[in-house]
């Protein structure tokens, strides 16, 4: 573990990015071993990095092709892209999440709150049952954080996704989570609290207790 609150780690550890050191994970009833992203994805569970620049995005890449990269196979029959379905599928997410910007241009070239929405859409389309989401509205102005939020809500309740959301704005996690748990140098301080006994000061004050 390093040194800072450990939720990253966590996060990264359920997809086998980072090593597990002890304890278990149980996925719907069964005993589930982290190794990697793409068992991972397999199983359900999809990561979205917190650092959409390093880890995330392909900034050569255009929108679309960074929404389809991890689900090319899903395209391909007898060694051939099916590009066009590809590519409407990538529109679909994309227009969900309202990007502004040629989507098929380089995705360096759009604003860092259009990126952050490819890098969402990308996780979209590989139909995740669970989404770990690291910082999700990281860097982005109030109102694409607002249409993040309202998306993320609207697929928990709707469509019936897990989301575990690790973040260290108070006002995200009540606006997002049913169930909050406080991570300190590296572990897990609480038990899962429910968000309707919290408000942002008893959040800070259980932070940094």
């Amino acid at each position: 573990m390093s040194t800072v609150a450990g939720r990253t780690e966590f996060l990264r550890a359920l997809v086998g990015l980072s090593t597990v050191e002890s304890g278990t994970v149980s996925l719907n009833g069964e005993t589930y071993t982290p190794s990697r992203p793409a068992a991972a994805a397999s199983r359900g569970l999809v990561y979205v990095t917190e650092e959409r620049k390093t880890d995330g995005i392909v900034a050569q890449m255009s929108g679309l092709d960074n929404v389809a990269l991890p689900v090319l196979k899903r395209y391909t029959r007898f060694g051939w892209l099916r590009r066009g379905a590809m590519d409407e599928a990538a529109l679909e997410i994309l227009g969900k999440l309202q990007i502004r910007g040629d989507v098929t241009s380089p995705v360096e070239s759009l604003s860092g709150g259009n990126q952050q929405k490819v890098l969402l859409a990308r996780a979209i389309a590989q139909r995740p049952t669970v989404l770990l989401l690291d910082e999700p509205t990281k860097g982005v102005d109030i109102g694409v954080k607002n249409q993040i939020h309202d998306l993320l809500k609207h697929m928990a309740q709707e469509q019936g996704l897990t989301l575990i959301v690790a973040s260290s704005e108070e006002e995200e996690i009540l606006n997002l989570a049913d169930r909050v748990v406080v991570f300190a140098k590296g572990s897990a301080i609480t038990e899962p609290i429910s968000t309707g006994a919290l408000d942002v000061a008893r959040l800070r004050e259980l932070a940094w207790s």
